[in-house]
């Protein structure tokens, strides 16, 4: 206040209050009222009975209280024998620092510029005479030009003293006022005076609080034990809390990330946020999502020693899920098409393991280990004399006869299903592969020299295998729907 008159202000606006009456803020209003400036204060956003609120309440202060569009004073506008006038304070278009730089904000601190503008109008319009451009005369011409009632589409339909003072304020009636027309109001009633010989807690008037932010959310993302989500309008001047309204607990990051743990698989659970800042109403919302589904931990038989590993067929294979292997010690891991784990290129009769991983959308990843030890080496073989050399024998001609050709083909790919067409050599066998990533899984044996319909479990890159007794053959990739 002292800075502002320091600076020549005309008018200060204080869209401010508190209820604790400051000798400090008082004395500072004094000396701005003596300066010649006009004060105007919020009178107060606690309802019609709310305490009275400082510095509104001080005899050289114009107090302002808040209307409707609907032409009557707002709920939450203080009253009392201190309300000077009211004017429009709901809904009302002001910028704002965030979203499109405006808001819609109601309160008294929304309504008190309205009367430090028409102040501003008047001083404007009298600025060649004095008399009528001191503070009093300025609040004579709002006070007496104040309407009581509607005047025919602006106006107020129920008018009190306690709540709105003088009236609501008429700019063009104000404008319209000279000394010798306008009526003098009556006298404001002084607000008494508060003891302040006894310690009180220091502190400034709190400002009107400013509407709240109510938290926004992006897609959960699902969990094993809950969600997550992000706050999709966080806000860094906010603090944020979480409480887990039914499962689970929350926790919220310092970037808006809400982690909610701890809750069953399968199982919706909510949380909600709350948001605070000094200055600002209280804000929540709540956000519900589903765990996901338990895990798929594979399980198995009894292992089958390898010379040089092991196999073992996974008992509850789901071709629904995706299976992977990873050694977790020596040897290499391969899942076939059905299930069976086959573990290679371990040592001899030496220990190793697997760890079989499951996923599938809507469940949460699984895992098991799997560990057994290769066969020991073959005994070396006994030594043999050599056999007295025989007369040589002349070589027979090696006669090779050709290896014809295998023929495969490909025809009717619909979904999960084709027709093979198959004609290979005598003792050869063939084979249908999937591709999974980089490698190829042997999936099932189908009959050669034969045309049948294969059917599939599920969509992906295929390929046909004839591994004959001195040839192997591949045919092209191709994809099943």
């Amino acid at each position: 206040i002292d800075y502002a008159v320091a600076q020549n202000a005309d008018v200060i606006n204080m869209s401010l209050g508190g209820t604790t009456n400051f000798t400090l803020i008082r004395l500072a209003v004094t000396r701005a009222s003596t300066a010649g400036v006009i004060v105007i204060a919020a009178a107060g956003n606690s309802g019609a009975s709310g305490a009275t609120s400082y510095p509104a309440a001080y005899s050289e202060v114009i107090a302002v209280a808040a209307t409707t569009s609907s032409k009557v004073i707002a709920t939450y506008s203080n009253g009392g024998s201190y309300v000077d006038v009211a004017a429009p304070g709901s809904e009302i278009l002001s910028s704002w620092p965030t979203g499109t730089g405006y808001a819609r904000i109601s309160g008294t601190s929304m309504a008190a510029p309205h009367v430090a503008g028409l102040a501003a109008l008047l001083l404007q319009k009298n600025v060649l005479s004095a008399p009528l451009s001191t503070p009093a005369a300025i609040k004579n011409q709002i006070e007496t030009t104040a309407l009581k009632n509607d005047a025919g589409g602006y106006g107020i339909t129920d008018y009190s003293l306690a709540r709105y003072g003088a009236g609501l304020i008429d700019i063009y009636a104000a404008l319209d006022c000279s000394a010798g027309s306008c009526v003098p109001p009556t006298p404001p009633v002084v607000p008494p005076v508060v003891d302040e010989s006894a310690p009180s807690e220091p502190g400034l008037p709190g400002l009107v609080s400013q509407p709240a932010l109510d938290p926004t959310f992006g897609t959960p993302t699902r969990k094993a034990d809950g969600f997550q989500v992000q706050i999709s309008n966080y806000d860094a001047d906010f603090t944020y809390g979480g409480t887990a309204t039914s499962n689970g607990s929350v926790v919220v990051s310092g970037l808006g990330l809400v982690t909610v743990s701890g809750v069953a698989a399968s199982t919706s659970s909510d949380a909600t946020i709350t948001t605070t800042r000094t200055g600002y109403d209280s804000g929540s919302a709540l956000i519900t999502a589903t765990s996901l589904n338990a895990a798929l931990v594979p399980t198995f038989g009894t292992p089958t020693r390898k010379a040089d590993g092991f196999q073992v067929q996974i008992s509850n294979y789901d071709a629904d899920f995706t299976y992977g292997g990873t050694a977790t010690s020596n040897g290499s891991v391969v899942v076939s098409g059905l299930g069976l784990v086959t573990v290679s290129g371990v040592a001899a009769n030496t220990s190793s393991d697997a760890t079989i991983t499951t996923t599938s959308t809507g469940y949460a990843p699984g895992s098991a280990t799997i560990t057994a030890t290769s066969l020991s080496a073959a005994p070396p073989a006994p030594e043999v004399a050599p056999a007295p050399a025989a007369a040589p024998v002349a070589a027979a001609p090696v006669v090779v006869a050709p290896v014809a050709a295998p023929v495969i083909g490909i025809s009717k790919v619909v979904k999960r299903k084709f027709t093979l067409t198959v004609d290979s050599p005598a003792g050869s066998k063939t084979w249908i592969q999937r591709k999974s990533g980089t490698k190829w899984v042997t999936l099932k044996k189908v009959t050669s020299k034969s045309s049948s319909v294969i059917k599939v479990s599920r969509s992906g890159t295929y390929r046909i295998q004839i591994v004959g007794p001195s040839r192997k053959d591949v045919s092209t990739a191709f994809k099943v729907k």
